[in-house]
């Protein structure tokens, strides 16, 4: 049912059309404003509240009004290969739910082959010399994150070997907005890994602000 136009009460109409319209409305009212508000709820303290936004995916860049600093609209990215939706400012960068402990980007992959199982913000994933690095598809807004890593052991003893920030004399911590290095460690001697010897079917790492 759409909503009726025009302003209700019409002094130019008769009663019953004034009332078929005014009925219509608050009709369209309920059945509108329920899908993202408690309405009519049993909790009176809750009816007009937010229970959920829904925010169709805008394309192209909506503008800002000239009566306003800003807008957030959801736009579908690809990631890795699969569409995702994110909300964003109107300058382009993603809004994220929480300003503390928010996980930045995540990474499951096999790391004898490379093949990433799952991820988010991950623009790839490289191997070289017994060291990985991550390169975000977003940058981080600074290097104040965390990396936390753990690894699925394929056979033999339960052994879980560990993610480590990959740190060099020279370079030292190898960990910057756009992309961080990590190595994988043995849990039995505590040295890093070749690829060779990496007997882990899954490596779970993640940042995390």
């Amino acid at each position: 049912m759409p909503w009726n136009g025009g302003s209700y009460p019409d002094g130019n109409q008769d009663l019953p059309t004034n009332r078929v319209g005014i009925s219509d409305n608050f009709t369209w009212i309920d059945n509108e404003i329920n899908k993202d508000h408690y309405w009519n709820d049993s909790n009176a303290n809750l009816n007009g509240r937010h229970k959920q936004i829904s925010i169709p995916n805008s394309s192209p860049v909506p503008s800002v009004p000239t009566d306003s600093d800003g807008v957030m609209y959801v736009e579908t990215v690809s990631d890795n290969g699969t569409d995702k939706q994110v909300l964003k400012h109107n300058d382009g960068t993603t809004i994220r739910p929480m300003s503390w402990g928010t996980v930045w980007a995540y990474c499951t992959f096999n790391p004898t082959t490379g093949v990433i199982a799952s991820s988010q913000n991950v623009a790839s994933l490289a191997l070289a010399s017994n060291v990985f690095t991550l390169t975000f598809t977003e940058a981080a807004p600074d290097t104040n994150y965390m990396i936390f890593g753990s690894s699925i052991y394929s056979s033999g003893s339960q052994r879980a070997d560990m993610v480590s920030v990959y740190r060099t004399e020279d370079s030292g911590e190898n960990i910057a907005v756009g992309s961080f290095k990590f190595c994988i460690i043995s849990s039995n001697s505590g040295r890093l890994l070749k690829t060779s010897e990496m007997k882990s079917s899954k490596i779970h790492v993640m940042a995390i602000l």
